[in-house]
């Protein structure tokens, strides 16, 4: 279903449409069109790997689970406006999907619902795992992977540039240790545009789920960029090379 354009209004757009495997799950884009293609959608897209490990989804933070961010998306009108009556009716009516939920979801043989269609692609999600970069391999069983500018980078992110303070390891998101239970949003006041003096950009963030003023402009603390080609040391090396 992930790559089922089915999923989206007109059948025009799959999850894999934005979150692209050859693109470590995201778009490239800084932004992409709307379903409507006259516009933008709202924010980037986000690379889903490790989405498991993540307390939280979106960059409002506005779902729990992946299950409820599935969902989220399948119905949003600027993403992929769909029916999930309709989308429903589409899988009873494929003798393929039909036979692949009864096996999934045996004791609903023949009636699929909309909690099967959030649990599927939500387990698939949950198999983006990328904990195998040369990072961790140093981490976990080779200490002598790195090379001495990695390591004087990752001194640097962890201490005195302060990049961990916000960008926490094993996953270099928001998800704090030592419990991994919850996922940081921060407040950094991000400009509309690269021009000086810039006016804070007018999306206001988790404030337009919850109405609280610490909220206002704050953000779920996302992978470092740098890591969408999935190897956590990159951010390392660029920050060693800036240091000199």
């Amino acid at each position: 279903m992930f790559f089922d354009p089915s999923l989206s209004k007109r059948k025009s757009r799959s999850c894999a449409s934005c979150h692209k495997p050859s693109l470590a799950f995201t778009d490239g884009l800084a932004k992409n069109k709307n379903l409507s293609d006259d516009g933008l959608i709202l924010r980037n897209t986000p690379t889903l790997l490790n989405a498991a490990f993540q307390n939280s989804q979106f960059y409002d933070m506005r779902s729990e689970n992946l299950e409820g961010q599935s969902i989220d998306v399948i119905r949003h009108k600027d993403e992929m406006h769909g029916s999930v009556d309709d989308l429903i009716e589409y899988l009873r009516n494929d003798s393929t999907y039909q036979d692949l939920f009864d096996k999934a979801f045996p004791g609903s043989r023949g009636n699929i619902k909309a909690m099967h269609i959030q649990n599927a692609i939500a387990a698939y999600v949950r198999s983006l795992k990328s904990l195998d970069s040369k990072f961790d391999r140093h981490m976990k069983t080779d200490s002598s992977i790195l090379s001495t500018d990695e390591i004087a980078g990752f001194n640097l992110f962890m201490g005195k540039a302060k990049c961990a303070t916000c960008h926490f390891i094993p996953l270099f998101n928001g998800t704090i240790p030592p419990s991994f239970s919850k996922t940081e949003s921060e407040v950094l006041g991000v400009p509309a545009s690269k021009a000086k003096g810039a006016k804070v950009d007018p999306d206001e963030g988790r404030y337009t789920i919850h109405k609280m003023e610490p909220l206002r402009y704050a953000f779920k603390t996302p992978r470092c960029e740098m890591l969408r080609l999935q190897h956590h040391i990159c951010t390392m090396v660029f920050i060693s090379r800036w240091k000199k």
